[in-house]
């Protein structure tokens, strides 16, 4: 965990109360988010179903794919209490906020690759139970080997 940081911005903060929707999925909104205080809940819904993807903190961004991928949100972001969010809304902006916070770039791959771990782990999960074809079982065969012998680096939150 980082230390406690002084953020410096000339960007937007936007002031929250808990329960409030950032972004629904499939909207499309393309800015992306930095929590200043408290934390937000990412979550898909299938079938009336909700599933939490992530739970983003202080100091966590999310939103940023959007933000470079013209696709619809993959998930929907749910305050989960009292919240402060910085709010980025072009590359430029990032670009800025991240040259007046130089911690934002290590933190941002830090997280960037740990969330791709995760992705990982659910597409071998899904591809294993599935009947995937021969070229896609082998890409997720050798994903899921390099997983477990702890070839890919693992950052576990409590």
């Amino acid at each position: 965990m980082l230390p406690a940081l002084k953020v410096k911005t000339t960007l937007p903060i936007i002031d929250v109360t808990a329960d409030t929707i950032i972004f629904k999925e499939g909207g499309e909104d393309r800015r992306m988010f930095l929590v200043l205080e408290g934390s937000i809940r990412l979550y898909t819904t299938h079938d009336e179903k909700e599933t939490e993807v992530a739970v983003v903190n202080k100091y966590e961004f999310f939103g940023e794919i959007e933000m470079y991928v013209e696709k619809p949100r993959s998930v929907t972001a749910k305050t989960t209490a009292h919240t402060k969010l910085v709010v980025i809304k072009t590359p430029q902006e990032l670009e800025q906020f991240a040259t007046l916070n130089a911690w934002l770039s290590g933190k941002m791959m830090t997280t960037m690759g740990e969330r791709l771990v995760v992705t990982n782990d659910l597409l071998a999960k899904k591809f294993a139970t599935t009947s995937a074809p021969a070229p896609v079982a082998e890409t997720v065969s050798n994903i899921r080997s390099n997983n477990e012998a702890g070839n890919v680096r693992r950052v576990v939150r409590h």
